[in-house]
């Protein structure tokens, strides 16, 4: 396994729990918005096995939790760039040693807010609804060479981003994580 992100901190500790338990991985610092990046894992991965039998992109950007019409196009243009784009250049980086192989998997995650808009949400999830259709796109063009390209639609993950938004509803927000 290669794990990658932003955080090299991050991934040498979860490299280092995947080689405690007997499995195989490195890490490889990467940020979706670099091209030369996305081409840096695809060339450790092939250094390393020979191959690329998957690729899943997991990259985040969330941008504030405002509503479309007053929120900042720098931040929306950041998210399409991270989250749209980024799995773009991901999955260019991988397919070359995909089709000569004759198989690989692409697995972008996405979000079910793609499916229910939520207030506050509408940059991040305009993002996820470019990189399902990404998904769609790549699906067709690839049919026939051996590489499947799907999407995982999450659901809310608690942690910081989730925390900031039921914040940023003030007693609404406190109200409705009790709901969920």
């Amino acid at each position: 396994v290669v794990v990658s992100a932003r955080s090299v901190d991050a991934i040498e500790v979860i490299v280092a729990d995947i080689k405690a338990k007997g499995g195989e991985a490195i890490a490889v610092r990467c940020d979706v918005s670099s091209t030369e990046d996305c081409n840096a894992i695809a060339k450790a991965a092939l250094d390393k096995w020979g191959r690329i039998d998957g690729v899943v992109h997991s990259a985040y950007y969330h941008p504030d939790w405002s509503n479309l019409e007053a929120h900042s196009l720098d931040q929306l243009t950041q998210a399409l760039d991270v989250i749209a784009v980024g799995g773009l250049r991901m999955a260019q980086a991988v397919i070359p040693a995909m089709k000569a192989q004759k198989s690989g998997s692409i697995v972008n995650i996405s979000t079910l807010a793609t499916r229910k808009p939520m207030p506050g949400e509408g940059g991040y999830a305009m993002a996820k609804a470019a990189l399902n259709q990404l998904t769609r796109q790549l699906a067709v063009e690839l049919s026939g060479t051996g590489i499947r390209v799907n999407t995982a639609l999450m659901g809310w993950m608690d942690g910081v981003p989730l925390d900031s938004f039921f914040a940023s509803q003030g007693e609404a927000g406190k109200a409705f994580r009790k709901q969920r």
